[in-house]
């Protein structure tokens, strides 16, 4: 079983508040996908014109759409946290508090508070997450200076990503979960010139481990990447 996703956002900085907090709303713009199960092939695009005549008659292709074109709107408080999100009732879908707090990494990269170097390593925080069935998933990312550059007008200072991960199984499920491996990877730049990331490039891979009630097991591999980039 394998999926692969792809979204473009939208997304608004609405208000910058006085302790460093920020609004925010987002929508996707489109989104395809593609779900492999054995010889089973499923995918869709949003944008294509004969998926959206389907949906006419076809009330999940409809909903699915819907989804995708509500706006959800979320406070991220300084440290990183996503607080308050309204989904406009979007409970499962692209705009569901879960899949928008996959979606918004790029803030909850803090920046170092001390003076570093180049090769300098700091903390970034950990994060946890609640996916049932599988469990709450927890890292802990890091990020290193690794170069200081001229794009442009821009002084880059570009920062590389690595991280570790650790799942808590869900007490409540009855097939277990193991992650086996987690890697991360990616590239940031942030403009000393603005004040601000313009750039960032991340890919996520995990392997579980999921056994069954039976204990038969198998193992289930997923990719995410991501990629955002300032547009002038």
């Amino acid at each position: 079983h394998s999926e692969q996703i792809r979204a473009v956002l939208e997304t608004q900085v609405e208000e910058v508040k006085p302790d460093g907090g920020t609004v925010i709303s987002q929508r996707i713009k489109e989104e395809s996908f593609i779900i492999k199960d054995g010889p089973a092939i499923t995918e869709a695009d949003s944008t294509d014109p004969a998926l959206r005549e389907k949906a006419k008659d076809n009330p999940s292709i409809a909903n699915w759409l819907k989804s995708i074109e509500a706006t959800g709107r979320f406070t991220i408080e300084p440290t990183g946290d996503i607080e308050t999100l309204s989904t406009n009732g979007d409970t499962e879908g692209p705009n569901s508090q879960h899949t928008l707090k996959n979606f918004m990494m790029q803030p909850m990269m803090p920046l170092p508070k001390q003076e570093i170097k180049i090769g300098d390593t700091w903390d970034m925080g950990s994060r946890s997450n609640s996916s049932p069935p599988m469990g709450r998933l927890a890292t802990v990312n890091t990020c290193v200076l690794s170069d200081i550059r001229q794009e442009g007008k821009d002084k880059i200072a570009v920062l590389q990503i690595k991280g570790d991960a650790k799942l808590e199984p869900d007490p409540e499920s009855d097939v277990k979960y193991e992650l086996e491996d987690y890697k991360i990877g990616g590239e940031m730049w942030f403009s000393l010139t603005r004040g601000r990331f313009i750039f960032t490039s991340s890919k996520t891979e995990f392997t579980y481990k999921v056994i069954t009630l039976t204990g038969a097991w198998f193992h289930m591999r997923a990719t995410s990447e991501m990629q955002t980039k300032e547009i002038q």
